[in-house]
């Protein structure tokens, strides 16, 4: 279930000056190449091992690897896996946090749509387990794909 936290007076004040802040100041983008050599050589052997649960190897993407890291970078600071509402009329906010970390993806389909699924609880999930629960997305009619669709949509972005 998710903990939900109510803003006390200094939160209060931090958010309206942010919300404030964002409504009239202008904002920058900041990009950071960080040197990921040690993790592509982890990456690398982890899909040379990887196995499915009857023993067939099986190659785990990019992607998947990816997931984990965000799942345990979330788990290791759980209140960024939250929901933030603040009402600046009432100076009222409260934080939302989720038990669990569930990442949507986007889908491309074959005629250029998008579909977005869930890989739901990725923080409970092995490798192997992401994998396969992406692997069964991509089957239209896996159950996995059946009950976690989010959306469709017809963008071509």
């Amino acid at each position: 279930m998710a903990r939900t936290e109510r803003f006390d007076i200094r939160r209060q004040v931090v958010a309206f000056s942010t919300a404030d802040s964002w409504r009239r100041i202008p904002h920058v983008s900041f990009l950071y190449e960080p040197d990921v050599t040690e993790f592509l050589a982890y990456y690398r052997a982890r899909c040379r091992e990887a196995q499915r649960p009857d023993g067939t190897p099986m190659r785990i993407t990019f992607n998947t690897v990816l997931l984990k890291v965000v799942a345990e970078g979330l788990r290791a600071a759980p209140r960024l896996n939250a929901f933030l509402t603040y009402h600046s009329f009432t100076n009222k906010g409260r934080l939302t946090v989720q038990p669990h970390v569930n990442v949507t993806l986007p889908w491309r389909l074959s005629d250029g749509s998008t579909l977005s699924v869930v890989v739901p609880r990725v923080e409970e999930k092995s490798l192997v387990e992401i994998q396969i629960a992406k692997g069964s997305a991509s089957d239209p009619f896996s159950p996995f794909a059946l009950f976690s669709i989010i959306a469709p949509s017809n963008s071509a972005n």
